[in-house]
């Protein structure tokens, strides 16, 4: 493939992961959402459940699917299901319809549309650049994280407080992008399939002509010789290389033998099958479930912060402006609300990008020049994000919740970039897909449960608006048509500052600590296995000399 072909495709599989990270939206106008149609804190964090849910469970079937069938057939289907989604749930909530299933269900199809596009745009970007792992899937991610900044701006600065034409322009905006760069990706999808079908064509012409040209006697044993070599190469002590956590042996009963060669590590091939038997798999497994999970509860709860800290009885009537008519003051207090959560999600969405552009550059310069796994990048993350768990315990304030925000989306990009070319460097690309689905269902139960923490803690302090603030402030009139505006359309807040989440908080700190112990344990113990590989293969080098030796001699 020329290089302007490459860079063209990489710009179009790159450009159409700003559709994939919509879903991070979700904490900018979840809490009008909820307020509009009549939803809990934790039925809001059960709807954000629902749509990591569908990015989770369906990453295995998408990558099967995107590895025995190609780009083509993921990239259309994603961009429809995101964009059906999106101006469904406008159409719900210009309706008012209250119904938490439907909600979840649109979110849902966000989250299995994101996937199909992301992971083929992740495949797609790799083969295109394979030496150069950790960057080209960086970009997409990049791209990905830069999402919610695009949308976020684009809102905060055309849609202020109209929730309804936001989510009608996420929904157009998309369309629009997936049919600029869906065809692109599409024609070299084509152009691959064409180009490997010819290959095997050329392959059976070239054999039978070369059977033809065989004498019967020596065509049998050149037939039977094939058939030894052909066994000999789809075995699994050939055909599957080795990572540095795993003892390979002869046989059962045989002495572990420990072989490392460049290209094993280089170009390892496993499926599911033989992902699920390696102990480092679980706890890779773990460890991103956990950190995936914890960033999530921030990136869909931070909304539920911004309106603890500064949109509580107090703060709201302080902003109040009744002048206009009472049915015009939730419009001034969603602005601001709004306002304000959209800046943290831009905040997020910012540091995401450089943590996963940092990620990709950083880990394929460093592990070049030191020759180290990329396993030991995790400890920037797990440190960071363990970080921001004892930040969210005193943040008292938007500056402090703003640091945590950054801190945080940059752990979390971090992550998120650093773990797929992990998947590739241990596993292969063959398979790619369909194995980086099954480490995306890790952050399904501690997402799930994580959301429910904190919206459950949220919930215990959610109390009606406190009017007494404006004793004094307004005239018995309009304080009697004000209760009655609120009688209709209640307006929930927490007024207990920090404590509306600080226990949310306490729990997962703990639950980070834990991850960085997993973490050391995880290098310590691959250093050790690479430890015991270069020993092993020395002491294996010198017995096959000294077998060979001894074979020569009693001949």
């Amino acid at each position: 493939m020329k290089a302007i072909t490459r860079v063209f495709l990489m710009v179009a599989v790159t450009v159409i992961n700003i559709n994939c990270g919509t879903l991070y939206l979700y904490s900018a106008y979840s809490p009008q959402l909820a307020q509009r149609l009549g939803y809990t804190t934790r039925n809001a964090s059960n709807i954000a459940t629902a749509g990591q849910q569908g990015v989770l469970f369906s990453a295995p079937l998408v990558g099967l699917i995107i590895d025995k069938y190609g780009y083509t057939p993921a990239m259309i289907l994603g961009s429809i299901m995101s964009f059906s989604a999106y101006f469904l749930l406008k159409i719900q909530f210009d309706h008012e319809t209250s119904s938490v299933w439907r909600s979840s269900m649109y979110l849902c199809s966000v989250g299995i549309g994101s996937t199909f596009v992301n992971s083929a745009t992740l495949k797609c970007s790799m083969s295109i650049f394979p030496n150069m792992k950790g960057l080209a899937s960086s970009l997409p991610l990049a791209m990905y994280g830069a999402s919610a900044t695009f949308f976020s701006l684009v809102g905060a600065t055309f849609f202020p407080g109209d929730t309804s034409a936001f989510l009608g322009f996420i929904a157009w905006a998309g369309l629009v992008i997936s049919s600029l760069c869906v065809p692109i990706v599409c024609y070299y999808d084509f152009s691959l399939m064409k180009s490997k079908n010819k290959k095997f064509e050329e392959q059976d012409n070239e054999d039978e002509a070369n059977v033809q040209l065989m004498s019967p006697t020596f065509a049998s044993h050149d037939i039977e010789l094939t058939h030894f070599q052909s066994d000999v190469m789809i075995s699994p002590r050939h055909s599957r290389p080795v990572s540095p956590f795993e003892v390979e042996m002869d046989h059962p009963s045989d002495t572990p033998k420990w072989t490392l060669t460049s290209k094993s590590v280089e170009s390892p091939e496993m499926n599911i099958r033989q992902l699920i038997k390696r102990p480092e798999f679980w706890m890779l497994f773990a460890v991103l479930g956990f950190l995936a999970g914890l960033g999530q509860m921030y990136i869909y709860s931070c909304g539920y912060m911004v309106k603890a800290l500064t949109g509580g009885s107090e703060d709201i009537l302080s902003i109040a402006d009744f002048s206009k008519g009472i049915d015009k003051f939730p419009l001034k207090v969603e602005k601001y609300l709004q306002t304000q959560q959209q800046l943290q999600v831009s905040v997020i969405s910012i540091s995401s990008t450089l943590g996963r552009l940092s990620s990709g550059v950083v880990g394929d310069l460093t592990i070049k020049k030191f020759k180290i796994q990329r396993t030991w990048f995790l400890f920037v993350p797990t440190i960071i994000i363990f970080a921001t768990q004892i930040m969210g315990l005193i943040a008292s304030s938007l500056k402090s919740l703003l640091a945590i925000s950054m801190l945080l989306g940059f752990g979390y990009g971090f992550t998120y970039s650093t773990y797929p070319a992990i998947v590739c460097d241990l596993y292969g690309l063959n398979n790619f897909s369909m194995n980086w689905g099954v480490f995306m269902l890790s952050a399904m139960l501690p997402n799930m449960l994580l959301n429910h923490l904190f919206g459950s803690v949220y919930d215990k302090h959610i109390k009606p608006l406190n009017l007494d603030y404006l004793k004094g402030r307004i005239d018995d009139k309009t304080m009697e048509e004000l209760v009655e505006f609120l009688q209709k359309k209640p307006m929930n807040v927490c007024d207990d500052k920090v404590d509306c989440y600080r226990e949310a908080f306490g729990w997962t700190a703990v639950i980070s600590f834990v991850i960085i112990q997993l973490v050391v344990y995880i290098n310590i113990r691959g250093k050790k296995m690479r430890g015991l590989i270069k020993v092993g293969g020395r002491l294996g080098g010198n017995s096959r000399d000294s077998s060979s030796v001894d074979g020569e001699r009693e001949t």
